[in-house]
């Protein structure tokens, strides 16, 4: 029972920190941690959070108003 109450914290706040860094929604990011446990993580990992310019094709970030 504590191993599956390390899993769910332990998960949520990698998933929060993960999501705070990639710019994803904190409180789905804690939830998807909580519930998958690892795979979360690595899904948090691989998301595709950025936009590509219109005029150059190149990744920037979300934050960023001129490319």
């Amino acid at each position: 029972m504590h191993m599956f109450s390390l899993w769910m914290i332990a998960g949520g706040f990698i998933g929060v920190v993960i999501g705070q860094r990639k710019g994803i929604n904190l409180a789905m990011a804690f939830l998807g941690g909580v519930l998958l446990g690892p795979l979360s993580i690595l899904m948090l990992f691989v998301s595709n959070t950025g936009k590509n310019c219109p005029k150059c094709a190149e990744k920037i970030k979300q934050e960023a108003l001129v490319c």
